[in-house]
C-alpha cells in the first residue's frame, strides 16, 4: 500500500500513520508524529545541518521493511515539498551591472551555461 494523504494533517501508510503535530519554533517547517494504532513510534522534523526532513525513532522501536520504506518515502516527500516551496535567491554576477542567466542547450556537444549581461 502506498502512502495516502487523508488530509493536510494526516497521511496513512500500510501499518503506520503520520500526523502533523505543529511547526518548528521558526514556523518554517512542519513537525510530524509517526504512530501505529495510537502508539507513538517517532517523529519527522526538519534537521537543519542536513537541510532535509529526517526521522527520529522513539527508543526501543522495531521496524520491518514496509514501515521503513514508507517512512523513507514520507521524509523524501516532505523534503521535496519544502524545497519546492522555498523562495530561491537570484544569483548575481560580481561585476557591476550584469546578471547571470543559465540557459541549458542540448546538442551534440552536451549542455552548457551562458552568461548574459543585462
Amino acid at each position: 500500500m502506498a502512502l495516502i494523504a487523508i488530509s493536510e494533517t494526516e497521511t496513512q501508510g500500510t501499518y503506520i500513520n503520520f500526523r502533523k503535530v505543529g511547526y518548528s519554533d521558526s514556523g518554517k517547517t512542519e513537525r510530524w508524529e509517526v504512530n501505529n494504532r495510537g502508539d507513538v513510534l517517532g517523529w519527522v522534523y526538519w534537521y537543519s545541518p542536513w537541510r532535509k526532513y529526517m526521522y527520529h525513532p522513539k527508543p526501543g522501536t522495531l521496524y520491518e521493511e514496509t514501515c521503513l520504506t514508507e517512512i523513507a518515502e514520507f521524509v523524501a516527500e516532505k523534503t521535496d515539498e519544502h524545497r519546492l516551496a522555498a523562495p530561491r535567491p537570484i544569483p548575481t554576477c560580481p561585476l557591476v551591472g550584469c546578471a547571470i542567466t543559465f540557459t541549458h542547450h542540448h546538442d551534440n556537444h552536451g549542455p552548457y551555461n551562458t552568461r548574459v549581461k543585462s
